[in-house]
């Protein structure tokens, strides 16, 4: 994965990326992260790019998951 956050310019739909769901607190180490694929990209925002997976949840993406 990434070390760097990436810009909602970067992303695009159907690459896979790591989120924090929106309603989580971004801080919180206790959290999951969530992986999918990007269905739709609404813009930056200062918590990550907010985007919506194919799979309906929306978040903040946090990094872009790298091909291995």
């Amino acid at each position: 994965m990434s070390s760097e956050r990436p810009t909602a310019e970067e992303l695009r739909q159907g690459m896979t990326v790591e989120i924090v769901q929106e309603d989580t607190d971004i801080e919180s180490t206790d959290q999951e992260p969530i992986h999918g694929e990007v269905g739709t990209i609404y813009g930056d925002d200062p918590a990550g790019p907010h985007v919506k997976l194919k799979s309906g949840i929306v978040g903040h993406v946090q990094s872009v998951a790298v091909d291995e």
